[in-house]
């Protein structure tokens, strides 16, 4: 099952790459070590292909749209994407990984081998290029974002940084995708600090509460 959905993928690429405007988006959100997921969209422009329903633009790949759909994945969920401007499949994770079941995830649906590694407060992402792979022309547009809860470290020269976000153009030659980044701990430290808060809260109610109130607490 692990490798069905990476065929189905290179499958409905091949079928996409036939009418000449594949396009592939790649976003994966690090909150931590334990809470990571991913979103990998293959579609086509509307604009290029006459309006051709999913169904039509993938019959040369020979796997139909209703066997596509029922295939069943403990890690990537499939749904059809068919709005005005693109047509096409979604493959998102099922619900929240882990860094090793996301580059699991990873390298099972794109057939690469993806990293996910904690270094520390780190959290290093690292994924050999693809660009020479898919050699030139199977691809009218590709990118790949990786987000941090926290800020980014380091990434390697092809990225593009945008706040917490780095992203990539599948297109242009590299040797390797590479980002380091940190988690975001904001929320942890405003769980403890409301905790502390509540309690704060409960000791003052009882040091200024009427004697009677006080004397029915214990």
């Amino acid at each position: 099952m692990k490798k069905i959905l990476g065929t189905i993928m290179l499958a409905v690429l091949a079928a996409l790459t036939m009418v000449g405007c594949a396009n592939v988006d790649a976003q994966i959100n690090i909150k931590n070590a334990d809470s990571a997921s991913a979103q990998v969209k293959v579609t086509a422009d509307k604009s290029l292909v006459d309006g051709a329903s999913f169904d039509e633009l993938t019959t040369p790949s020979g796997v139909p749209l209703s066997q596509i759909l029922t295939v069943e994945d403990d890690e990537w969920s499939i749904a059809k994407v068919d709005t005005a401007d693109e047509v096409g499949l979604e493959f998102s994770t099922i619900g929240t990984l882990n860094l090793v079941q996301l580059q699991d995830a990873l390298s099972n649906l794109l057939g690469v081998d993806a990293q996910l590694v904690s270094e520390g407060e780190d959290i290093k992402f690292s994924m050999p290029g693809i660009a020479d792979a898919l050699g030139g022309g199977v691809l009218s547009s590709g990118h790949l974002s990786v987000t941090y809860s926290g800020h980014v470290v380091s990434h390697s020269a092809t990225g593009v940084q945008e706040h917490n976000t780095v992203t990539f153009d599948l297109l242009q030659p590299t040797a390797e995708y590479q980002v380091t980044g940190t988690a975001s701990h904001a929320l942890f430290y405003s769980v403890v600090f409301g905790g502390a808060l509540l309690v704060l809260t409960f000791i003052f109610a009882l040091a200024f509460a009427p004697k009677g109130v006080k004397e029915h607490t214990h």
